[in-house]
């Protein structure tokens, strides 16, 4: 059975991986015209905090265009109530792994974006993989691996998954096409 009540909130790394590795907008524009027909069928929504992570942090001039271009389809603003999940996050963080982990996880818009999918109850689009922690603690009892959406997703009871299993359901669920 369709599951049409599942929407999708994509990561910052699905827009750069998309354009620089699978499907660069000289070689599959359509996938391009896609993410905005879902952004504006409200199938897929991106959190504006993506939007501050391409402008920060990925330089990309031809995607950060794109974005400018089509920031008000694209992009959703946090609500008020996702700053506690954020909180929620970056505390469980700090008490869970070493400290130069959780400050390098901290510096970035990964805890908003996870709320914001969390908040909405959306299904996280991410390229990261999962980390293994088992056997990852320290002698302090923290996780000392790298932290990566998938484990946060996992702790904080949000479903994810990869951007190429997204098109798979957008093509059964919706009958959108590449």
């Amino acid at each position: 059975m369709p599951q049409q009540n599942k929407k999708f909130c994509l990561d910052t790394n699905c827009l750069i991986e998309a354009k620089n590795r699978y499907y660069a907008f000289d070689i599959l524009p359509r996938f391009w015209e896609l993410i905005l027909e879902c952004c504006d069928d409200g199938i897929i929504l991106i959190p504006e905090s993506v939007y501050e992570e391409l402008k920060e942090g990925y330089k990309d001039e031809e995607l950060l265009e794109w974005a400018r271009q089509h920031k008000e389809t694209l992009f959703t603003p946090l609500e008020p109530e996702m700053f506690q999940i954020v909180g929620s996050i970056s505390n469980f963080v700090m008490q869970n792994f070493k400290q130069e982990k959780a400050n390098i996880f901290l510096k970035g818009r990964d805890p908003e974006i996870i709320s914001f999918a969390k908040h909405k109850s959306m299904i996280l689009v991410t390229q990261e993989g999962r980390v293994n922690l088992d056997n990852s603690k320290d002698k302090d009892g923290k996780f000392n691996a790298r932290i990566k959406i998938p484990n946060i997703c996992e702790f904080f009871d949000v479903e994810y998954m990869n951007l190429f299993d997204m098109l798979r359901m957008l093509k059964r669920d919706y009958g959108k096409k590449l």
